[in-house]
């Protein structure tokens, strides 16, 4: 039947460019877990480049064994025609979940794209009607109808929505597991970076339980409640709406600080979660020695930063505080650290523990008229302009937990200030 994210309608008027549709939110995030089928109800063409897009993503990451198990193929697409935007397409939606149904899956999706919102299918009456005929599944509706109810997080949420209730809230809460809350998990996906995680709470007796929502069963959120601890996987408006879902559903908030990047975050989570779980000794080991690992690098590696012009443009709303410390202690020079307008809404605030070095709302003028100005080594940025070749740059996203994934960034930064400014392949073509 429907559930809470049924209600989710929101306005994509007064913002600027948005991103994929909710449709593609929602189907991504129900798609993450391997034994729900997930039914498109709208054209085969939508559920293509769902599919591609998703797979772009993912796949690699089980090819690296991330998972220890093989990627589902769990989407369904009802096959709306053109026949179906002027008829109504409810035949098509009710055939395409009786042959899901038939495949064995216990829990079915239905999520909506742009034309059965647009024409006004009553999907609801289609499920209400198949639970009747198939009581052992368990359905759940999100109408995104495509771009209508908003752009990709939008119908994240939507989802997130739902699966927060398939967690049982009978269950008692256990002992030593950690959840761990967000709407991607890139931070984590590379072995080395889920092997630090798990030794890092071993220190504290401690053991990561299930994801809300990664790639896994279904079964580990309706166990959910089992876990000790939840723990955001870091602290971004889509992260903490994501936070809020749980809290509404199971009363649950999160009593571990967010994942750490950085030795300044990283000295703080660890003595926090030291105070928790009684163990603050093993936190000021730990801490001692990722600060020693911090400083010699620092030093080794001072010089070739010393004096450089680095200019941060980032259009996403996530902490970067763990960058502006490491350039700063690297020496570097920091005049431009700016964020783009949000891309869901506008007014998003920055999170960092530098608002006065923060230029918000940044927009191409103000960054080529900075290009000319500052004349930057190189500029770090996750804005793809398509005139990259006449100034240096890298990228910035997910890097992972505590210091050495931030160490290694460092040294991806040092080589790309030792190449050419212009490369030649490119000026040959």
């Amino acid at each position: 039947m429907a559930c809470g994210g049924c209600g989710r309608r929101t306005s994509i008027k007064e913002t600027h460019l948005m991103q994929s549709c909710a449709a593609y939110g929602a189907a991504a995030s129900f798609l993450r877990l391997n034994d729900v089928g997930v039914v498109l109800h709208g054209p085969r063409s939508c559920a293509y480049l769902m599919d591609s897009s998703r797979s772009k993503a993912v796949l690699e990451m089980y090819d690296e064994g991330l998972y220890g198990t093989a990627p589902a193929r769990n989407l369904r697409c009802s096959g709306m025609d053109d026949a179906a935007s002027i008829f109504g397409g409810t035949a098509d939606l009710e055939r395409c979940i009786r042959e899901t149904a038939a495949e064995g899956y216990g829990d079915i999706a239905v999520i909506t794209t742009c034309m059965p919102g647009i024409i006004g299918d009553d999907c609801l009456a289609v499920i209400e009607r198949m639970s009747v005929e198939y009581s052992d599944v368990r359905f759940h509706y999100v109408p995104a109808d495509g771009d209508i109810a908003g752009d990709y997080t939008d119908g994240f949420i939507m989802a997130a929505t739902c699966i927060a209730g398939m967690v049982d809230t009978s269950i008692p809460r256990g002992k030593g597991g950690v959840n761990l809350i967000g709407s991607t998990f890139f931070d984590l996906h590379t072995p080395a970076q889920r092997d630090d995680l798990r030794r890092v709470l071993a220190l504290f007796g401690l053991h990561e339980h299930a994801r809300f929502v990664d790639e896994g069963p279904s079964d580990l959120i309706r166990r959910y409640n089992e876990a000790e601890f939840d723990m955001a996987i870091n602290d971004t408006m889509a992260t903490r709406e994501m936070v809020d879902v749980l809290r509404g559903a199971t009363g649950r908030s999160p009593e571990l600080p967010p994942l750490p990047t950085g030795i300044r975050e990283y000295a703080e989570w660890l003595r926090a979660v030291g105070r928790l779980t009684g163990r603050p000794e093993a936190a000021e080991e730990e801490i001692s020695r990722a600060e020693g690992s911090y400083r010699g690098f620092v030093e080794s590696h001072r010089a070739r930063f010393a004096g450089k012009r680095v200019m941060i443009f980032t259009r996403l709303n996530m902490n970067i505080d763990w960058l502006i410390d490491l350039l700063d202690d690297l020496g570097a020079e920091v005049p431009r650290i700016a964020f783009g307008r949000s891309s869901r809404k506008r007014g998003a605030a920055p999170v960092t523990r530098y608002p006065d070095r923060i230029t918000a709302e940044y927009d191409d003028e103000g960054f080529n008229d900075d290009l000319a100005s500052i004349r930057p080594d190189i500029v770090i940025t996750d804005y793809p302009r398509g005139d990259e070749a006449s100034w240096r740059h890298a990228r910035i996203g997910k890097v992972g937990m505590g210091v050495a994934p931030v160490l290694r960034y460092a040294e991806y930064l040092e080589d790309l200030m030792r190449l050419p400014m212009a490369e030649g392949w490119r000026e040959l073509g």
